[in-house]
């Protein structure tokens, strides 16, 4: 279960990758403070209701929000 994930907001851009067997839940928004490339690879893969995923380019330790307009970067989700 992810309740968050966000960049450190200082230096290079931040990349994350996540590789389950089993399934990836996604409770909180995911994005901000620099992190530009998200990789998730599951079984499953559950977003909830009302969350937002962004790789767009947000300086420091800016979260996510639905207001905010910007570079979008990749993303990828993968299941088998």
């Amino acid at each position: 279960m992810i309740k968050s994930i966000k960049g450190n907001g200082i230096g290079n851009r931040d990349s994350l990758i996540i590789n389950a067997a089993g399934t990836v839940t996604i409770t909180g928004n995911v994005g901000g403070g620099g992190l530009l490339d998200l990789t998730v690879n599951a079984k499953r893969i559950v977003v909830n209701p009302g969350i937002l995923i962004s790789t767009r380019m947000i300086g420091g330790n800016r979260s996510v929000d639905r207001r905010f307009d910007g570079i979008r970067e990749p993303l990828v989700l993968k299941r088998p």
